[in-house]
Protein backbone atom coordinates (compact mmCIF):
# COMPACT_ATOMS: atom_id res chain seq x y z
CA UNK A 1 0.00 0.00 0.00
CA UNK A 2 1.88 3.34 -0.93
CA UNK A 3 1.82 5.99 1.88
CA UNK A 4 -0.85 9.13 1.41
CA UNK A 5 0.69 11.80 -0.60
CA UNK A 6 -0.71 15.27 0.75
CA UNK A 7 -1.62 17.47 -1.82
CA UNK A 8 -3.14 15.08 -4.05
CA UNK A 9 -6.22 15.70 -3.94
CA UNK A 10 -7.42 12.51 -2.60
CA UNK A 11 -7.57 11.31 1.55
CA UNK A 12 -5.07 8.75 2.51
CA UNK A 13 -4.43 6.97 5.37
CA UNK A 14 -4.21 9.49 8.41
CA UNK A 15 -4.76 12.61 6.40
CA UNK A 16 -7.75 15.03 7.85
CA UNK A 17 -8.36 16.97 4.11
CA UNK A 18 -6.56 17.05 1.05
CA UNK A 19 -7.93 20.40 -1.35
CA UNK A 20 -5.16 19.61 -3.76
CA UNK A 21 -2.00 21.71 -2.80
CA UNK A 22 -0.05 22.34 0.20
CA UNK A 23 -1.23 25.66 1.15
CA UNK A 24 -2.13 26.57 5.21
CA UNK A 25 -4.61 29.01 5.36
CA UNK A 26 -7.01 27.81 3.21
CA UNK A 27 -9.16 25.02 5.82
CA UNK A 28 -6.35 22.54 5.05
CA UNK A 29 -3.24 22.82 5.58
CA UNK A 30 0.25 22.68 4.61
CA UNK A 31 0.62 19.04 6.33
CA UNK A 32 -3.08 17.56 5.12
CA UNK A 33 -5.05 18.71 8.72
CA UNK A 34 -8.22 20.60 9.17
CA UNK A 35 -7.30 24.00 10.31
CA UNK A 36 -9.49 25.28 13.16
CA UNK A 37 -12.19 28.09 12.42
CA UNK A 38 -10.93 30.67 14.89
CA UNK A 39 -13.53 32.62 16.08
CA UNK A 40 -13.78 36.28 16.84
CA UNK A 41 -13.06 36.97 20.21
CA UNK A 42 -16.13 37.37 23.28
CA UNK A 43 -15.38 40.11 25.96
CA UNK A 44 -15.58 38.27 29.42
CA UNK A 45 -18.64 38.64 31.25
CA UNK A 46 -19.06 41.16 33.90
CA UNK A 47 -18.07 40.64 37.40
CA UNK A 48 -19.60 37.87 39.10
CA UNK A 49 -20.91 36.41 35.19
CA UNK A 50 -20.65 33.51 33.39
CA UNK A 51 -20.36 33.26 29.79
CA UNK A 52 -21.47 29.47 28.56
CA UNK A 53 -20.43 27.74 24.96
CA UNK A 54 -21.95 24.29 23.44
CA UNK A 55 -20.15 22.34 20.56
CA UNK A 56 -20.03 19.03 19.58
CA UNK A 57 -16.30 17.40 19.01
CA UNK A 58 -16.51 15.32 15.84
CA UNK A 59 -14.61 14.00 13.40
CA UNK A 60 -14.78 16.85 11.22
CA UNK A 61 -12.98 19.12 13.76
CA UNK A 62 -9.19 20.28 13.41
CA UNK A 63 -6.67 17.63 14.95
CA UNK A 64 -3.58 18.59 16.69
CA UNK A 65 -0.28 16.95 18.81
CA UNK A 66 -1.95 17.51 22.31
CA UNK A 67 -0.11 18.61 24.74
CA UNK A 68 -0.42 17.19 28.34
CA UNK A 69 -1.56 19.34 31.62
CA UNK A 70 1.57 21.08 31.58
CA UNK A 71 2.11 21.90 27.87
CA UNK A 72 4.62 19.27 27.53
CA UNK A 73 4.01 16.61 24.54
CA UNK A 74 1.90 14.23 25.37
CA UNK A 75 2.10 11.52 21.53
CA UNK A 76 -1.88 11.50 21.32
CA UNK A 77 -3.66 13.46 18.27
CA UNK A 78 -7.10 14.94 19.13
CA UNK A 79 -9.74 16.73 17.80
CA UNK A 80 -10.57 20.16 19.03
CA UNK A 81 -12.55 23.42 18.94
CA UNK A 82 -11.60 27.04 20.21
CA UNK A 83 -13.01 29.81 21.93
CA UNK A 84 -11.62 33.04 22.04
CA UNK A 85 -11.92 35.30 25.24
CA UNK A 86 -10.89 38.78 25.53
CA UNK A 87 -10.59 40.81 28.67
CA UNK A 88 -11.91 44.55 27.62
CA UNK A 89 -11.39 45.53 31.16
CA UNK A 90 -9.06 48.19 32.29
CA UNK A 91 -7.58 45.50 35.24
CA UNK A 92 -6.82 42.25 35.52
CA UNK A 93 -9.93 39.25 35.59
CA UNK A 94 -9.33 36.42 37.52
CA UNK A 95 -11.94 33.65 35.31
CA UNK A 96 -13.06 29.56 36.61
CA UNK A 97 -13.30 27.41 33.11
CA UNK A 98 -15.50 24.44 33.41
CA UNK A 99 -15.73 22.10 30.65
CA UNK A 100 -18.44 19.43 31.00
CA UNK A 101 -18.03 16.44 28.29
CA UNK A 102 -20.00 13.59 26.89
CA UNK A 103 -17.14 11.43 26.45
CA UNK A 104 -13.53 11.84 27.43
CA UNK A 105 -12.36 15.39 26.89
CA UNK A 106 -8.73 17.63 27.73
CA UNK A 107 -9.56 21.75 28.36
CA UNK A 108 -6.71 23.98 27.57
CA UNK A 109 -5.96 27.81 27.28
CA UNK A 110 -3.44 29.48 25.00
CA UNK A 111 -2.63 32.73 24.37
CA UNK A 112 -2.75 34.67 21.28
CA UNK A 113 0.27 33.11 20.03
CA UNK A 114 -1.70 29.77 19.33
CA UNK A 115 -0.46 28.25 16.65
CA UNK A 116 -2.25 24.86 15.68
CA UNK A 117 0.51 21.61 15.12
CA UNK A 118 3.35 23.06 17.32
CA UNK A 119 1.20 24.55 20.31
CA UNK A 120 3.05 27.55 20.32
CA UNK A 121 1.18 29.55 23.22
CA UNK A 122 0.34 26.44 25.40
CA UNK A 123 -0.49 28.19 29.32
CA UNK A 124 -1.87 25.09 31.02
CA UNK A 125 -4.40 22.24 30.67
CA UNK A 126 -5.94 20.12 32.70
CA UNK A 127 -7.97 16.48 32.23
CA UNK A 128 -11.24 15.10 33.13
CA UNK A 129 -10.80 14.54 37.12
CA UNK A 130 -10.27 11.22 36.64
CA UNK A 131 -13.25 10.34 34.12
CA UNK A 132 -15.75 12.41 36.41
CA UNK A 133 -16.76 13.93 33.21
CA UNK A 134 -15.76 17.55 33.86
CA UNK A 135 -12.49 19.73 33.94
CA UNK A 136 -11.77 22.85 35.41
CA UNK A 137 -9.11 25.67 35.13
CA UNK A 138 -9.78 27.77 38.12
CA UNK A 139 -8.20 31.14 39.62
CA UNK A 140 -6.79 31.73 35.81
CA UNK A 141 -5.73 35.78 35.42
CA UNK A 142 -6.32 37.45 32.30
CA UNK A 143 -4.32 40.56 31.97
CA UNK A 144 -6.33 43.75 30.17
CA UNK A 145 -6.78 43.56 26.73
CA UNK A 146 -5.88 39.98 26.89
CA UNK A 147 -6.96 37.59 24.15
CA UNK A 148 -7.06 33.82 25.35
CA UNK A 149 -8.04 30.83 23.50
CA UNK A 150 -9.88 27.98 25.31
CA UNK A 151 -10.08 24.60 23.42
CA UNK A 152 -12.00 21.85 23.96
CA UNK A 153 -10.07 18.62 22.97
CA UNK A 154 -10.74 14.93 22.88
CA UNK A 155 -8.22 12.87 24.95
CA UNK A 156 -7.34 10.99 22.24
CA UNK A 157 -7.99 10.54 18.51
CA UNK A 158 -12.05 9.56 18.98
CA UNK A 159 -14.30 12.42 19.46
CA UNK A 160 -15.44 13.71 22.75
CA UNK A 161 -18.95 14.53 21.08
CA UNK A 162 -20.55 17.35 22.76
CA UNK A 163 -19.22 19.62 25.50
CA UNK A 164 -20.10 22.42 27.30
CA UNK A 165 -17.73 25.47 29.02
CA UNK A 166 -18.56 28.04 31.40
CA UNK A 167 -16.13 30.78 31.60
CA UNK A 168 -17.25 32.39 35.44
CA UNK A 169 -15.77 35.80 36.21
CA UNK A 170 -15.03 36.60 39.61
CA UNK A 171 -15.90 39.66 41.53
CA UNK A 172 -12.71 42.32 42.39
CA UNK A 173 -11.75 42.60 46.22
CA UNK A 174 -12.42 45.54 47.77
CA UNK A 175 -9.28 47.44 47.60
CA UNK A 176 -7.04 46.18 50.82
CA UNK A 177 -4.57 48.82 49.92
CA UNK A 178 -3.83 50.32 54.43
CA UNK A 179 -4.83 47.39 56.08
CA UNK A 180 -1.60 46.76 57.44
CA UNK A 181 -1.19 43.46 55.40
CA UNK A 182 1.11 42.63 52.35
CA UNK A 183 -1.84 41.98 49.88
CA UNK A 184 -1.82 40.49 46.23
CA UNK A 185 -0.44 43.44 43.92
CA UNK A 186 0.88 45.94 46.81
CA UNK A 187 4.50 46.03 47.22
CA UNK A 188 4.04 47.36 50.86
CA UNK A 189 1.18 48.64 53.49
CA UNK A 190 2.27 50.65 56.36
CA UNK A 191 -1.30 50.18 57.81
CA UNK A 192 -2.74 53.70 56.34
CA UNK A 193 -3.08 55.57 52.78
CA UNK A 194 -1.14 58.33 53.51
CA UNK A 195 1.84 59.83 51.32
CA UNK A 196 5.20 60.77 52.16
CA UNK A 197 5.92 57.96 54.61
CA UNK A 198 7.72 55.52 52.31
CA UNK A 199 4.73 53.37 51.41
CA UNK A 200 2.83 55.34 49.06
CA UNK A 201 -2.01 55.80 48.87
CA UNK A 202 -1.31 52.72 46.53
CA UNK A 203 0.49 50.61 48.56
CA UNK A 204 3.67 50.97 46.43
CA UNK A 205 7.04 51.78 47.98
CA UNK A 206 8.40 55.05 47.62
CA UNK A 207 11.15 57.27 48.09
CA UNK A 208 11.29 58.09 51.50
CA UNK A 209 13.16 62.25 51.77
CA UNK A 210 14.22 63.50 55.01
CA UNK A 211 11.42 65.53 57.28
CA UNK A 212 12.15 68.94 57.60
CA UNK A 213 14.22 70.25 60.38
CA UNK A 214 16.11 66.85 60.19
CA UNK A 215 15.35 63.98 61.89
CA UNK A 216 13.77 60.97 59.37
CA UNK A 217 9.64 60.52 59.19
CA UNK A 218 8.02 57.01 59.39
CA UNK A 219 10.36 55.01 61.50
CA UNK A 220 8.03 52.88 62.42
CA UNK A 221 7.76 49.14 61.05
CA UNK A 222 5.45 48.45 58.36
CA UNK A 223 5.40 45.52 55.43
CA UNK A 224 7.74 45.33 52.39
CA UNK A 225 7.05 42.84 49.62
CA UNK A 226 11.40 42.92 49.38
CA UNK A 227 12.93 44.20 52.06
CA UNK A 228 16.24 42.81 50.88
CA UNK A 229 16.27 44.90 47.66
CA UNK A 230 15.56 48.41 49.03
CA UNK A 231 18.55 50.72 49.22
CA UNK A 232 20.49 50.64 52.46
CA UNK A 233 20.06 53.93 53.55
CA UNK A 234 18.48 55.69 56.22
CA UNK A 235 16.08 58.03 53.95
CA UNK A 236 15.10 55.58 51.79
CA UNK A 237 11.99 53.19 52.85
CA UNK A 238 12.95 50.36 55.15
CA UNK A 239 11.23 47.81 57.91
CA UNK A 240 13.18 49.79 60.74
CA UNK A 241 15.42 52.80 60.73
CA UNK A 242 18.34 52.12 63.21
CA UNK A 243 20.76 54.56 64.54
CA UNK A 244 24.19 53.96 63.48
CA UNK A 245 27.13 52.92 65.24
CA UNK A 246 29.64 55.86 67.16
CA UNK A 247 31.83 54.18 64.39
CA UNK A 248 29.72 54.85 61.43
CA UNK A 249 28.91 58.29 62.75
CA UNK A 250 32.45 59.68 63.07
CA UNK A 251 33.15 58.30 59.50
CA UNK A 252 30.53 60.72 57.89
CA UNK A 253 30.98 63.55 60.22
CA UNK A 254 34.16 63.32 58.56
CA UNK A 255 32.74 64.16 54.96
CA UNK A 256 31.81 67.46 53.94
CA UNK A 257 28.19 68.00 54.03
CA UNK A 258 27.90 65.01 56.15
CA UNK A 259 24.97 64.37 58.27
CA UNK A 260 22.41 61.42 59.37
CA UNK A 261 21.01 61.55 55.80
CA UNK A 262 23.75 61.71 54.05
CA UNK A 263 25.42 58.55 55.63
CA UNK A 264 25.10 55.13 54.95
CA UNK A 265 24.86 52.22 57.57
CA UNK A 266 24.02 48.66 57.70
CA UNK A 267 20.39 48.19 58.88
CA UNK A 268 18.44 45.60 60.99
CA UNK A 269 15.43 43.86 60.10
Amino acid sequence: VPDPVCGNGTIEGDEGCDDGDLNSGDGCDATCEVEPLIPVSVNLAPEGGTLQFQGTITTADARFARPNERCGPDGRRSYYEVIALRNDAETARTVDITATWQQDGYLFVFDDSFVPGVNAGCLIGNDDFNDLGSSQIANFAVLPGQVIYVLAASYDAEPSGAYTVAVFTHEAPDTLCGNGNLDAGETCDDGNLDEGDGCSATCAVARHEPAAGGGHRGHRPYLVASPRRLCRECRHPVLRCVRPSKRHRRRADSRPGGGLERRRFPLRF
